[in-house]
This record gives C-alpha cells, structure tokens and sequence, in this order.
C-alpha cells in the first residue's frame, strides 16, 4: 500500500508525529525565552525576591540572557521544522522525492525512487 510521506512519519513515531513534537518543543521555547528574559531582568535590577550573593548576580543575569537566546534558536529551528512537515504533508501520494547532494553521480539510482518504497543502491565492487 502506497503511504503519504506524513503517514509513514506518523507510523514510524507510533503517537507523536514530527509536527507535534516541534509544535511542542516550540510552545516551551517560546514561554522558556520569556521566562528567561524576565529573570535576567530581575537578576539585573537587584530584586529582593531573588537572592543570590551580590558577586554571582551581574554572571547569572548575562547567563540567563545567553540561555534565552539559545530558548529563542530553537524555537526558530521547532517552527522550521512544524512548518516543513506542514509542506511535506501536503504533497500528493504517488509522489516522486529526488535529493540530489552537491558532488553526487547523476547515473547513480536515487535512494528514493517513490514515496513509501525504498530503492538500495547497487553496490560498488
């Protein structure tokens, strides 16, 4: 039986699907971002409610600043990733994929000759 791309992801995850996972791990990057800005900001600004020894807060305010960023980069990469599996989704069953690699031999069979079916590549004796 021919099975969509989106199918065959879901089957081999067996619950999740590579949609949810990044829609998921962008839900926590995105709240861990701000999270983390806010206690920087209040590392920063002294707050009473956070202590910390006075030599450490200046460190631990630019940790938590660098440490969001970091939240923020894989939030990018998590909506590339949900919105990738979007478009791949979508396709078409019966759908010819190629992936052509820079430097690769146009004569060599590809790898994925159809989606659902797997073609081995002859090999070099």
């Amino acid at each position: 039986s021919t099975q969509s791309h989106g199918d065959r992801s879901q089957q081999e995850m067996g619950v999740c699907s590579v949609s949810c996972c990044s829609l998921c791990c962008g839900i926590m990057s995105f709240l861990g971002t701000f999270f983390l800005i806010f206690l920087g900001i209040m590392i920063g600004n002294g707050s009473p409610s956070i202590e910390l020894v006075d030599a450490n807060k200046e460190d631990s305010s630019k940790a938590c600043f660098i440490s969001s960023a970091m939240y923020a980069g894989f939030c990018v990469l998590s909506a590339f990733f949900y919105i990738r599996q979007q478009v791949v989704s979508k396709r078409p069953a019966g759908q010819d994929v190629y992936m052509e690699l820079p430097g690769s031999r146009p004569s060599s069979p590809p790898i994925v000759s159809h989606i659902g079916s797997l073609t081995a590549r002859p090999s070099r004796s």
